[in-house]
């Protein structure tokens, strides 16, 4: 395969296991690679860089519990938009990360990993549009940093272990048209959310 072909990328079938080959990284051209449904393994994503023109990256259900640069990818990348990692055994990562924020970034599925606190790398992404962080194991209260995605239109935390009250900060947030906080451990009165939204 050279890099010229193809622009989207999706295998006929689901369920195949194995490691991802790196050598997907020569696709310079490919735009859209969808690898979710599979068990695959990578214990690095760095290969993802060398797919230049990637606007599109859904791995959700693959192995990346060792792939602790999945946060490189999504602030250095040139080009993508999206990127879904959802069910792929993501845990908090301890170090501390500092990189350019991506301007390009707008949709990002962190759903069903095991996030006990959302990583605050994410808060300088942004051009985010869309955060899903549904059913992870978030503690505590609602971090405050979302107050720095102002252009945040869907933020979705159901399905985790989120206490005291909606922060103000979210109330600032004027392009946001979808906050789903279901089944969590969430303090305030139903009419205040209500105005809010």
């Amino acid at each position: 395969m050279d890099g010229r072909w193809p622009y989207w990328l999706k295998p006929w079938s689901e369920g195949k296991q194995g490691a991802i080959p790196h050598n997907l990284g020569n696709l310079s051209k490919l735009q859209y690679l969808d690898l979710r449904g599979n068990h695959l393994k990578s214990g690095s994503l760095q290969w993802v860089l060398g797919l230049s023109s990637l606007q599109s990256l859904d791995l959700s259900y693959a192995n990346l519990s060792k792939a602790t640069d999945w946060l490189q990818v999504a602030f250095k990348h040139p080009s993508l938009l999206e990127l879904n990692l959802s069910a792929c055994i993501l845990e908090d990562d301890p170090s501390s990360i500092s990189f350019n924020s991506s301007k390009l970034l707008v949709v990002l599925n962190l759903s069903w990993n095991h996030f006990s606190s959302v990583p605050k790398s994410i808060f300088s992404l942004h051009s985010l549009v869309s955060i899903v962080l549904s059913g992870n194991s978030l503690e505590g209260p609602i971090p405050d940093y979302f107050r720095n995605i102002s252009f945040l239109e869907v933020l979705d935390l159901h399905q985790n272990s989120l206490n005291s009250s909606i922060p103000n900060s979210l109330y600032s947030l004027s392009h946001l048209r979808f906050l789903h906080l279901s089944s969590n451990k969430i303090e305030q009165d139903i009419s205040e959310i209500q105005e809010f939204v």
